[in-house]
């Protein structure tokens, strides 16, 4: 029973910031959508309430957190370059195996306030929560390689579409690689230029 509690009590903080994010995620959004909101600003205000709870995690010091990194331009376009491929194989998955919607983003375009969701706000939120909290704290625990699976187990689960689960647990992999070797701003950018493209393929199509 010790070692058990023990345990629990070494994964517990690893996992806090992941249910930490969908809950207030989901919090923010309902409350949004319980006054008239539209799914898109209620998309924007659970990401909001996602990212006051990071600041308040960040604040309190309960959870590890990753490497920042320091911006370059090469950096900079590698990050962007990574961001093009994982839209591009994203789309080619869906494209091949059907289901998921026309676009890897297309449930969050409902609008302006959707694509700032998309493209601004959940790039942020979800790489500090998953490639910066959750990694660091599963990395903590059983070290770099089961870091980044970990987080990217997490990060698929949060995404309950079958076909979305696939491609997001490798767009996990990679962006949590990158967040490794380039720091939580690379990964920030890789995801944001990603989900930027999706909106725009969703919009154009």
């Amino acid at each position: 029973m010790s070692s058990m509690r023990s345990s629990l009590t070494r994964i517990a903080p690893a996992c806090l910031p992941t249910i930490s994010y969908l809950a207030l995620l989901n919090l923010g959004g309902r409350a949004a959508l319980a006054v008239g909101a539209d799914p898109g600003v209620a998309q924007c205000a659970g990401q909001i309430a996602s990212l006051a709870g990071i600041a308040l995690l960040w604040r309190s010091g309960i959870c590890s957190t990753g490497r920042i990194g320091r911006p370059s331009a090469g950096t900079a376009l590698a990050a962007a370059g990574v961001g093009v491929l994982m839209q591009a194989a994203s789309s080619l998955f869906i494209l091949t195996v059907g289901g998921f919607g026309d676009s890897p983003v297309s449930e969050y375009v409902f609008g302006a306030a959707g694509a700032v969701s998309s493209v601004l706000l959940a790039p942020l939120v979800e790489e500090i929560t998953f490639r910066g909290f959750t990694q660091a704290g599963f990395k903590d625990l059983a070290g770099r390689r089961w870091g980044i699976v970990s987080q990217a187990v997490l990060f698929a689960t949060c995404h309950t579409e079958p076909v979305q689960m696939v491609y997001s647990f490798v767009c996990g992999l990679v962006l949590g690689e990158l967040a490794e070797r380039e720091g939580i701003w690379a990964s920030v950018e890789a995801h944001a230029v990603c989900n930027a493209l999706g909106v725009l393929s969703a919009v154009l199509g």
